[in-house]
C-alpha cells in the first residue's frame, strides 16, 4: 500500500473518519500507557497513535488508501444521526460542510482499512468502494482475531458488532459521500447492501483474549505494506513482545530537561521490527533481546540499569541504527548565544551516554532580514499575517500557525521541513498594545529533511481566516438573495487578488453570519421604541413588548391596524394543518397523535363533505383505525368543523369552501427568509413583506371591477357542465325545484338534490356554503329562468368575489419604522432561553414514534418489564403491582 520509490503522491484534502495517518499530531498520556503493564484490554487513542507512529512516520501513502481510526464506529453513529434540517444552525451548517469535503470521495476507487473497536473488542476491516462499480463494494474483508477458522460459513452475520460497523459505513457514505448520486439511494433502500459481499478472512488468532487491540492494528499494519494475512503471519508471541517493547519504551521517564521525550522515538522501523514479515534489520532478536528485558534495561521508579556495560553499548548501537532517520524536537528553545555558537542540536535517549544523534541546523537570512535585524511593530494580528505572507512568498518555506490566542499572540511553527526546530512567536509585552516579535522565543533556523514530494508536493495552504469579510460584505452589498460560495471565490480573485477554494468561501460565508449574530444581541434594546413608532405612525394597531422580571424580553406581538379594518372584507378561513384544525370559533383538534396520517385524512375528508353517506363511510373507517381517535373527534362539537353541520343547522355562518392544509405552511414559506434574524429583524423583514404584498395587489387590480378571474372558471365550468340536468318543480310556485344530474361514467350512478331559491340552499351543501351558485342552481337558472351566465355572474355572487372588495382591502397600507430613527433604551436583555421551546417545531417535524404506535401487535415500541408491544414499562400495568398486562393498551 506505500508507493513506490521516487513516487510522488499527493494526500487527501480531508482526513476519512479520523484518520490518524493523515493527522498533524497525536500524542499519549501515562493514563493510556499504564494498560500496557499487565493483562489489560488497550484504549482507542493508543491504537490510534501507534498507526500514526507507524504508517505516517514511514511514507506517504497513496491517495486512494484511506486508514480509519479505531474510534470509527463512534463516529461513524454520531455523523450518520445529524441532520441537515436541524433547528440548530451549527448543526445543519456543518452537515452541510462535511458532505461538500467528503464528496471528494466518490470520485474513484478507495480502498478503506480500519482497526475497529465495538462493544469491547476490536477487529479490522478492509473495504474497497468505487462509484463506478456497479457493485460499489468490491471487497469486504473481516479481519477478527477472537474468530477461529474452519467454521462452515464465512459470511457475517447481520447481528455481529462487524456487521453492524459495516452497515454503518455503508450509511455514512450513502448520507455524506455519494449525497446526490444513484449510489446514495440505493444503499439507502439497502441498509445491509454492504454485506452480500462481506466475509471473514484470515488472520492470526490470540490466545489470551486481552490482545485483540494489537492483533487489530498488527492486521492493519500488514495489509498497509501489502502482506496477504494467513493465521501464520505473526504469532502471539509477537505481540507479547511487542507489548512489551511499547511499555518499555513510552513508560520510561525523561531523566532531565536537556534530553528528548523517548516516545519520539518510537518509530515505523522499531514498530515493524517485531514481525517476520516486515523487519528489515538482521539483528532484531539482539535488539529485542537487549533492549525489552525490564529487569535488566529499566526500573520503575528511574534509577540506573544494572546491565551489562558491554550489553549495553551494543544496543545503543542497534537503536542508533534503528532510529537514525529521527531528528528529534527540543521542546524548550535554547538562549541565542547557545543557538549561533551550536550549529547543530545533540540528544541521546535516556540511559545511553554515547548513543549522539546531531541534527544541522541552517540560518533563516529572510526571517532574520525581515523581523529581527530591524524590529517591527504591529497594530494588530491581520498585519503580521500579511507579514508572513510576505515571508512565505520571499523565502519558500511555509508556516503553520500552531497556537493562537484570541488575537493577542501567535505562534509559527515551519511545514517544508520534518522536525524542524523553526519557531516564531509574536504578541504584546506587558502594558502596550502593539504586537511585535518575541526574541526570546524565537528560533531563526530550519532543521530536518523536507517534507516527502520535493517541488511537486502539495501547494501551501493559506491562512484566510477573517481575510475575505470585505469580499463577502461587497458580494451581500450587490446581490439580493444569499451569497454563495462561488460568488466569494470571483470577488475574491477580482478586488482582493486571491485564489481561495470553495470550502474557504463557504467558510467566510459563515463566519460573517456569526459575527452578525453576535451583533444583534444589541437589537433587543431597540424593539420597545420600535413598537412605540409603530403605533404613532399606524393608529388603531395593538402593539406589545413584554419581560420577565429580570428584563429579559419573553414576547413581542404587532397588530398593524390596516389588519383590523381589512377583516371584515375577508373571508373567513378554517385552517387544517395536518391534523391540527383552527377555526375563528376557537378549539384545536390533535386527531394526529391519536391514529397518524391516515386519520388526518379521513378529517379532512369528514370536514369538507355535505354527504351523510360519505360522512358515515369516514366515520366507521376512523373506528377501524383507532376507536380512541373517534372518542376524542365525537367530543369536538360538529358545528365547529363537520361539514355536514352546514346542512343540518343552515343558520352557520359560511365557510366559503375554504378548509386548507396549507395555508399556515404557505405563510411559513413566505417568511421563510425573515425568520432566520434576530426578533428586531424578523419583525421588520415581516412587516416590509406584508408592504410589498399589499403594493403588488393594488397595482394588479387597479381599475377592475366585477368578479374574479378564478371564480369566473369556476362558473363557466359549472355552466358546461349542467347542459343534461333536468329540473323539476316540487311546489308550485313555492321555489323548491329538484335537480337531477346525468352520470359521468357508466359506474357513476345519478344523483338529485333538492333547491330552495328564496333561502338559496341546496341539499349538495355548497351554495350555502360558498355564498356563490352551485351546479344545480345555475342548471335551474338556466334551463327554467332563461338567464345567461353574465347576468348570473353580475347578480347571484356573493360581493366577497369581486374585485370592489379586493381594492377596498388593500386600499390602506402599513406605513413602515425606520431603523435609523429609533434609539435603544439601554434595559432590555436577549430572552432567557433555559430550555427547548415546548409544542411542535417549526421546521422539521419531529416523529419519535412508528406510524404503527396506535396497534400493539405493529408497534416496535416493548416494555421492558413484561415484554409485550405496545407500550413501555413508564406505562405498564404490571408496574407498582398492577394488574393484567394482556390488556389493550394502545
Amino acid at each position: 500500500m506505500l508507493p513506490p520509490p521516487g513516487r510522488v503522491l499527493r494526500t487527501c484534502p480531508i482526513p476519512f473518519a479520523n484518520d490518524p495517518c493523515r493527522c498533524s499530531h497525536l500524542s499519549v498520556t501515562n493514563d493510556l500507557i499504564s494498560p500496557l503493564a499487565g493483562a489489560n484490554h488497550l484504549s482507542t487513542a493508543l491504537v490510534d497513535y501507534l498507526l500514526h507512529r507507524s504508517i505516517s512516520m514511514s511514507s506517504n501513502l497513496r491517495d486512494d488508501v484511506l486508514i480509519g481510526s479505531s474510534n470509527s464506529f463512534s463516529y461513524f453513529q454520531l455523523m450518520n444521526k445529524k441532520n441537515s434540517g436541524s433547528l440548530d444552525q451549527h448543526e445543519a451548517m456543518s452537515v452541510n460542510s462535511a458532505r461538500l469535503q467528503y464528496q471528494h470521495y466518490s470520485r474513484k476507487r478507495y480502498e478503506f482499512i480500519s482497526p475497529c473497536c465495538s462493544h469491547n473488542h476490536f477487529f479490522a476491516v478492509k473495504v474497497i468502494f468505487d462509484i463506478q462499480d456497479p457493485s460499489i463494494f468490491s471487497e469486504v474483508c473481516v479481519y477478527d482475531s477472537l474468530r477461529r477458522t474452519g467454521r462452515r460459513t464465512d459470511a457475517l452475520n447481520r447481528h455481529a458488532p462487524p456487521a453492524q460497523y459495516l452497515c454503518q459505513l455503508q450509511l455514512f457514505l450513502a448520507q455524506f459521500c455519494f449525497v446526490g448520486l444513484p449510489q446514495s439511494e440505493v444503499l439507502a433502500k439497502n441498509p445491509e447492501y454492504i454485506l452480500r459481499n462481506a466475509v471473514y478472512a484470515p488472520c492470526p488468532v490470540q490466545e489470551n483474549g486481552h490482545d485483540c487491540a494489537l492483533f487489530a492494528f498488527a492486521s492493519v499494519l500488514h495489509i498497509v505494506h501489502g502482506h496477504a494475512l494467513s493465521a501464520v503471519t505473526f504469532t502471539q508471541q509477537n505481540i507479547s513482545q511487542l507489548r512489551d517493547g511499547l511499555n518499555t519504551v513510552l513508560a520510561c521517564n525523561k531523566p532531565d530537561v536537556n534530553t528528548p521525550d523517548p516516545k519520539k522515538f518510537l518509530s515505523s522501523t522499531f514498530l515493524r521490527s517485531f514481525f517476520p514479515c516486515l523487519s528489515e534489520k538482521q539483528n532484531d532478536d539482539v535488539f529485542l533481546k537487549l533492549l525489552y528485558k525490564k529487569s535488566e534495561n529499566a526500573s520503575p521508579e528511574g534509577k540506573q540499569s544494572k546491565r551489562n556495560p558491554a550489553e549495553g553499548k551494543q544496543a545503543d548501537e542497534v537503536l542508533t541504527e534503528v532510529d537514525s532517520a529521527y531528528r528529534p524536537v527540543l521542546d524548550d528553545p535554547q538562549p541565542e548565544a547557545d543557538i549561533v555558537s551550536d550549529p547543530s542540536v545533540a540528544c541521546s535517549l535516556p540511559g545511553s551516554a554515547t548513543n549522539i544523534v546531531e541534527v544541522p541546523r541552517t540560518l533563516d537570512d529572510v526571517f532574520t532580514s525581515m523581523f529581527m535585524d530591524v524590529p517591527t511593530v504591529f497594530e494588530d494580528m491581520s498585519q503580521v499575517d500579511l507579514a508572513m505572507d510576505k515571508y512565505e512568498e520571499s523565502s519558500g518555506v511555509r508556516v503553520i500557525i500552531a497556537k493562537s490566542c484570541k488575537g493577542r499572540s501567535r505562534l509559527y511553527l515551519c511545514a517544508s521541513h520534518e522536525g524542524c526546530c523553526f519557531r516564531a512567536k509574536f504578541g504584546s509585552k506587558q502594558g502596550m498594545d502593539n504586537i511585535m516579535l518575541k526574541r526570546a522565543f524565537c528560533v531563526p533556523y530550519h532543521s530536518g529533511p523536507l517534507v516527502p514530494g520535493g517541488k511537486r508536493r502539495r501547494a501551501p495552504k493559506r491562512r484566510l481566516r477573517g481575510r475575505l469579510k470585505q469580499s463577502v460584505e461587497l458580494v451581500m452589498s450587490v446581490k439580493e438573495a444569499d451569497p454563495v460560495p462561488k460568488d466569494v471565490m470571483r470577488t475574491a480573485a477580482n478586488h482582493q487578488k486571491k485564489d481561495v477554494t470553495y470550502n474557504q468561501s463557504f467558510r467566510a460565508i459563515q463566519e460573517v453570519r456569526f459575527s452578525k449574530a453576535e451583533s444583534q444581541l444589541v437589537s433587543f434594546q431597540l424593539i420597545r421604541s420600535y413598537v412605540d413608532q409603530f403605533l404613532e405612525k399606524n393608529l388603531d394597531s395593538t402593539v406589545r413588548a413584554e419581560c420577565d422580571g429580570n428584563n429579559h424580553i419573553e414576547r413581542v406581538g404587532i397588530v398593524p391596524g390596516i389588519m383590523k379594518r381589512a377583516m371584515r372584507l375577508v373571508r373567513p378561513v378554517m385552517s387544517l394543518d395536518g391534523a391540527h384544525m383552527k377555526s375563528k370559533w376557537g378549539g384545536t383538534l390533535n386527531a394526529e397523535t391519536k391514529g397518524g396520517k391516515k386519520i388526518g385524512k379521513l378529517v379532512h375528508s369528514l370536514s369538507t363533505t355535505f354527504s351523510g353517506y360519505e360522512s358515515r363511510r369516514c366515520w366507521a373507517a376512523i373506528e377501524q383505525v383507532s376507536p380512541k381517535g373517534r372518542a376524542y373527534l365525537e367530543g369536538i362539537p360538529k358545528e365547529q368543523w363537520e361539514g355536514t353541520a352546514w346542512i343540518e343547522n343552515p343558520s352557520l355562518p359560511p365557510r366559503f369552501g375554504i378548509v386548507t392544509t396549507n395555508m399556515s405552511k404557505s405563510a411559513n414559506s413566505m417568511l421563510e427568509k425573515a425568520r432566520t434574524g434576530s426578533w428586531l429583524d424578523c419583525i421588520d423583514q415581516i412587516l416590509s413583506i406584508m408592504l410589498e404584498r399589499i403594493c403588488t395587489l393594488r397595482q394588479k387590480h387597479r381599475g377592475r371591477s366585477g368578479v374574479v378571474d378564478e371564480m369566473r372558471g369556476i362558473l363557466e365550468k359549472r355552466w358546461n357542465n349542467c347542459a343534461g340536468f333536468q329540473v323539476w318543480e316540487l311546489i308550485e310556485n313555492g321555489g323548491i325545484f329538484r335537480v337531477c344530474r346525468t352520470s359521468r361514467g357508466p359506474t357513476e350512478p345519478e344523483r338529485s338534490y333538492v333547491l330552495n331559491i328564496q333561502e338559496q340552499t341546496c341539499e349538495c351543501g355548497k351554495w350555502q356554503d360558498h355564498e356563490v351558485p352551485c351546479i344545480d342552481a345555475i342548471a335551474y337558472y338556466k334551463k327554467i329562468e332563461n338567464q345567461t351566465l353574465q347576468y348570473i355572474i353580475d347578480n347571484h355572487v356573493s360581493g366577497q368575489y369581486k374585485f370592489e372588495t379586493v381594492n377596498e382591502l388593500v386600499k390602506d397600507n402599513i406605513i413602515p419604522v425606520c431603523l435609523e430613527t429609533i434609539s435603544a433604551d439601554g434595559t432590555t436583555l436577549p430572552p432567557n432561553v433555559v430550555k427547548r421551546p415546548s409544542g411542535r417545531p417549526k421546521k422539521v417535524r419531529l416523529r419519535k414514534r412508528t406510524r404503527f404506535a396506535h396497534d400493539p401487535q405493529k408497534s416496535n415500541i416493548r416494555c421492558s418489564r413484561c415484554k409485550k408491544t405496545g407500550h413501555n414499562v413508564r406505562t405498564c400495568l404490571r408496574r407498582d403491582g398492577g394488574g393484567n398486562t394482556d390488556l389493550d393498551l394502545s
